[in-house]
């Protein structure tokens, strides 16, 4: 049903994660990538202080849109989105390289403040995507 999302963790070794935004609407964010603790420190800055969660949403929402990241009202919705959005990308290994090294990334940079939206700033080579093969995940030209 999912093949892009169930062939990532089942052939790949990737770990998902959920969980719900802290406020507003309190939809669902699901999550993956290629190392437990990455993920666990993606999802600690999103449920964490309010300007770097802040700053991570607007990045996945514009800039970090071709990552495996996928926020929706309902887990439903979130997994088919997801799936969609991978399915044309999911098996690329630069890809899933690149994903590593920008999750990787949000984790360095992220401060408590800014740190991220400076990285974006200044076109951080790793959280764009290194290749221009990310945009087919997200539609771009």
């Amino acid at each position: 049903m999912y093949e892009a999302i169930s062939s990532l963790i089942t052939q790949e070794d990737w770990k998902m994660q959920c969980w719900r935004e802290r406020y507003g609407s309190r939809r669902f964010w699901i999550v993956l990538g290629p190392q437990e603790g990455i993920l666990d420190q993606i999802r600690d800055i999103s449920t964490g202080p309010d300007i770097p969660s802040l700053e991570l949403s607007s990045f996945f929402y514009e800039t970090g849109s071709w990552l495996p990241v996928i926020n929706k009202d309902t887990i439903e919705e979130a997994l088919t989105t997801l799936n969609e959005k991978l399915l044309p990308i999911y098996s690329d290994a630069v890809w899933q390289n690149a994903v590593y090294d920008a999750l990787a990334r949000i984790i360095e940079v992220s401060d408590n403040s800014y740190g991220l939206a400076q990285a974006v700033r200044k076109n951080d080579e790793a959280l764009l995507g290194s290749t221009g093969s990310m945009k087919t995940c997200t539609g771009g030209e």
